[in-house]
């Protein structure tokens, strides 16, 4: 049986009443809850424009900065917090994140979006040697950080200030060839080196294991395998054919985590997504779960603020939490809310955007003007009983689509 929520939240700020009445909420002790919108050694109000938080279904405030970390008190079984990032692309970009929570779940919420956008770049320039012939080298710090390795063996790799694990990949036939060969190349520490080499002569080769599925009539999959690192950043090997890639074993360092992650597609759209973390490198079977009913409404109130339905039975695996996001092209906006299976507490529930345009720090380019064309996305994140890595191991159900403003 549902019940139904009805959600009113700022861009990303849920503010919600129930539809049927619920006995009042006894109130708690009180908690603490913090904000960190920067890894450890900077100041969280990096590159923040605004952050507040809600006690349960009471009125949006400012968090307090002033030990450098968001903080605020609440009393409620659950809450919300939310921020927006100063704009650092003259005008053209902006990003807006709300998480919501039970206090039961968790009390401390990293978000690292607004540092990201602003950090500041170094350029490091290098050569490799040791590469085979007819080989194509891309040197690499992140998904998104790749140098291709041109002129002699030279390369331009221009990579956020902070820490790194660097590595070298080969490939046949170009960019988008396959993957050959992977080296682990140094651990970067700020001050980032101006000048790096990498020597692939030892650089082994990659293995390929193979990815099961227990119904042979899913649809096209594709892979990738992720390496995290423990300094935050990460390697991400591409294949297909029904197999996942590896580094060698001598190519892992102490805390790396390795995770395999499946992307299932229905007529060349992506629906649904396993991502598993392993101990170590094997055959595995792909688990995906059911597909999720969610839906993005046109919106009917003024300013004009996107509302998703969400509306989920009983699920294979115990659901995690629920990712909505809109993004917007010229000007870019990226705004996203998280809310928890422990913060929803329902079955079904309609979310929407409310102005709050009153809170300090508060950027009108997270409003939607009419004419605006938005493409949003709805994710049901679950949880696998099949926990090979502790806390790694999930499953994503996707829903999306775009329309215009209106």
């Amino acid at each position: 049986m549902f019940r139904t929520i009805s959600c009113a939240t700022f861009l990303l700020l849920f503010a919600c009443a129930e539809d049927q009445e619920e006995p009042t909420e006894q109130l708690g002790p009180a908690v603490e809850i913090k904000l960190n919108t920067a890894p450890p050694g900077f100041a969280s109000s990096h590159a923040v424009a605004f952050a507040a938080y809600q006690d349960g279904d009471g009125e949006w405030q400012p968090m307090d900065a002033s030990s450098g970390i968001y903080t605020a008190t609440v009393r409620h079984r659950r809450y919300g917090v939310a921020f927006a990032c100063q704009d650092n692309s003259f005008g053209i970009r902006t990003i807006g994140r709300a998480h919501y929570r039970a206090r039961s779940e968790e009390t401390v919420i990293n978000d690292f979006s607004c540092f990201l956008n602003a950090q500041e770049f170094q350029t490091i320039t290098g050569s490799v040697t040791g590469a085979r012939v007819g080989e194509f080298f891309t040197v690499e710090a992140t998904p998104e950080r790749i140098a291709l390795v041109e002129y002699g063996n030279e390369f331009r790799l221009t990579i956020p200030i902070r820490s790194h694990s660097i590595w070298g990949v080969s490939r046949q036939d170009g960019f988008t060839g396959q993957i050959e060969r992977v080296l682990r190349g140094p651990d970067l520490a700020v001050p980032l080196p101006a000048v790096l080499s990498l020597d692939l002569t030892a650089a082994p080769e990659v293995a390929a294991h193979r990815l099961a599925t227990p119904d042979p009539t899913w649809s096209t999959f594709t892979s990738t395998t992720e390496i995290q690192n423990t300094n935050g950043t990460s390697l991400v090997l591409p294949a297909s054919g029904g197999n996942y890639l590896s580094p060698h074993p001598s190519q892992l360092r102490s805390g790396d985590v390795m995770c395999v992650r499946t992307f299932e597609y229905t007529q060349s759209v992506l629906r649904r997504t396993d991502y598993t973390c392993l101990a170590e490198a094997a055959p595995l079977t792909v688990e995906l779960p059911e597909e999720a009913a969610i839906q993005y409404l046109r919106p009917v109130t003024g300013p004009r603020i996107p509302q998703f339905i969400i509306q989920s039975e009983s699920t294979k695996f115990p659901i995690v939490e629920y990712d909505l996001s809109i993004s917007t092209a010229m000007p870019w906006r990226e705004i996203t809310v998280r809310v928890s299976r422990g913060w929803l507490g329902s079955e079904r529930a309609s979310c929407s955007f409310p102005d709050l345009s009153s809170l300090p720090g508060y950027l009108p380019s997270l409003e939607l003007p009419i004419g605006t064309f938005v493409g949003w996305r709805g994710e049901r994140i679950e949880k696998s009983t099949r926990n090979i890595v502790p806390g790694h191991t999930t499953k994503t159900s996707i829903a999306f689509g775009s329309r215009t403003i209106d």
